[in-house]
């Protein structure tokens, strides 16, 4: 009787331990996913921060800032015409600001 008994709570802490044995595996593959996914994140960040580098420095040109506000926002000198050109295939009018 006392070998039953024994017998039977070692295989419950066997079946316990195999189970969580299984949670932990379970976890690590989880873990090893979400950290795959994060090191892709951080990678693609990295990329963006020496994109934005390299744009500051080129803005902080002042020429350069000039040719992008100008480009961008249709900006201009103090006593300069813009003229916009409408392509042939749209329609429309050309327009030009005082």
């Amino acid at each position: 009787m006392f070998k039953i008994i024994v017998t039977g709570a070692l295989s419950a802490l066997v079946v316990a331990l195999v189970f969580q044995v299984y949670g932990f595996w379970e976890r690590e593959r989880s873990a090893e996913a979400d950290l795959t996914e994060l090191r892709a994140k951080l990678e693609k960040a990295r990329f963006d921060e020496e994109k934005l580098k390299a744009e500051l420095e080129y803005l902080a040109n002042p020429v350069n800032l000039e040719k992008e506000l100008r480009q961008r926002f249709n900006f201009r000198g103090e006593g300069e015409k813009m003229i916009v050109i409408v392509p042939q295939n749209q329609t429309g009018t050309a327009t030009s600001t005082p």
